[in-house]
């Protein structure tokens, strides 16, 4: 088997395929934030369960949501504290 290389016209970051918008209060850690960030599934609720994971969970039962302005702010997307218009 041999590997395929794809040409990009610019680099492909995973958090492109995340919607990380403002607008929503949080995402699941998988696959939203654990992709935003390049982890497998496995690696990120093992980082979960550890408290490594590298910014703030909410644990909703059995469930792990990410807020979005921390990921955001780790990604380097922050705003800046601006307010989206309503």
């Amino acid at each position: 088997m041999t590997a395929r290389v794809i040409q990009m016209d610019r680099p492909r970051r995973e958090a492109d395929l995340v919607d990380l918008d403002p607008r929503r209060l949080t995402v699941p850690l998988w696959p939203d934030a654990a992709v935003a960030l390049s982890v497998g599934r496995s690696k990120a609720y093992q980082l979960a369960r550890s408290g490594e994971w590298p910014t703030r969970l909410l644990r909703l039962g059995s469930r792990y949501r990410v807020p979005v302005s921390d990921l955001r702010r780790l990604l380097g997307l922050d705003d800046g504290g601006a307010r989206l218009p309503t």
